[in-house]
């Protein structure tokens, strides 16, 4: 398996309070076979596919853990307290346009938003822009 992929059994256990509705997921270092933290994940599960953060865990009692709020179990199907086998490879960037177009927290998702609607303006602006050009370079 190469850097950036993790395939393998983590227990579930409750994620930090400040983090709930933030589509933040934490694992130890030790158990994430060299995932970056900070970065958006796809974490797959019994033909269950969703996007999260990924960040890291400094408490030792966390190795073999995934820590996760309440609705992100429900979103992946999973119980706490319970190992299940998780596939987690990171996002590209569709991905993480994904991600940030769905996530929980609004403001990620308010953001995603204005930057998809300012980059379809200005690629029609772009557009707009190029036809009188190409009309004046054809006379």
């Amino acid at each position: 398996m190469k850097r950036g992929q993790f395939k393998g059994r983590l227990e579930v256990h409750q994620g930090r309070k400040e983090e709930v509705f933030r589509d933040i997921v934490r694992i130890h270092e030790d158990s994430r076979n060299g995932l970056t933290q900070g970065r958006v994940h796809k974490f797959s599960i019994q033909g269950k596919s969703t996007y999260f953060i990924l960040r890291g865990s400094d408490d030792e009692k966390d190795r073999g853990r995934i820590l996760m709020d309440d609705a992100s179990r429900r979103t992946m199907g999973v119980c706490f307290q319970q190992s299940e086998d998780f596939e987690i490879v990171e996002a590209n960037f569709f991905g993480e346009v994904y991600w940030a177009w769905n996530a929980s927290e609004t403001a990620y998702r308010v953001a995603a938003k204005l930057a998809v609607v300012s980059l379809v303006l200005g690629l029609l602006s772009l557009v707009l822009a190029v036809l009188p050009f190409i009309n004046w370079v054809r006379h």
